[in-house]
């Protein structure tokens, strides 16, 4: 009788381990990718265009301010928190090129921007670099300094195996109509724009691989 109430048992709780590992299981393939997006006061307004569009997809969150690469190496760690990620994409640049103090000289820019990227490598999440958006004559930027600071980027990028959203190239053309007057900035269809394209990226980096 003792036996047949220990096997009992232990039927009882083999089935029960069995079911917890099943519930949990379960929950994982039910919980929503994560997707945290790195950038400056442009990644704030686009943001919420990408939660839209990804919201039945993936959680979407942002980074604090990313501000210049400088800032970046010395907060990533806070903003990678401990929870793992599945997407990342970031971007830095149009405050390092700014025509202040601060502004970091594009060989630091280079150096920063690789030892940020094998930062976000070691998270094991898929990473997307984003280009800088164009500034117009009235921002305290000249757009000549993007498109070198972007190749920069890229040329990093490149070298790290890191696929590249160019949001620049899609704005550039149509930037007079979608920039408002401080030369940064983006009216709403501007950001609707910037936000579906990476959205576009992230749904791309999330797709399983083959």
């Amino acid at each position: 009788m003792p036996g047949r109430f220990f096997t009992t048992l232990v039927t009882a709780l083999l089935l029960s381990a069995a079911f917890a590992g099943d519930a949990a299981a379960q929950r994982a393939r039910k919980r929503k990718p994560r997707v945290l997006l790195i950038g400056d006061s442009v990644c704030t307004y686009y943001t919420p265009f990408v939660k839209r569009a990804l919201s039945r997809k993936a959680e979407v969150k942002r980074s604090g301010h990313a501000a210049h690469t400088r800032y970046g190496l010395e907060h990533l760690d806070k903003w990678l928190g401990k929870k793992p990620w599945d997407v990342i994409h970031f971007n830095w640049g149009l405050h390092d090129l700014k025509n202040r103090a601060t502004k970091v000289p594009i060989d630091e820019y280079e150096k920063n921007l690789a030892r940020l990227v094998r930062r976000l490598k070691a998270t094991k999440a898929k990473l997307v670099f984003t280009t800088t958006t164009p500034v117009g004559p009235e921002a305290a930027r000249r757009n000549s300094d993007v498109i070198r600071y972007n190749e920069v980027a890229v040329r990093v990028m490149k070298k790290e195996g890191v696929p590249v959203n160019d949001v620049y190239a899609i704005l550039f053309p149509q930037r007079r109509k979608l920039q408002l007057g401080d030369g940064v900035h983006f009216t709403e269809k501007g950001n609707r724009i910037i936000g579906e394209a990476v959205a576009a990226k992230v749904l791309e980096a999330l797709k399983p691989e083959e």
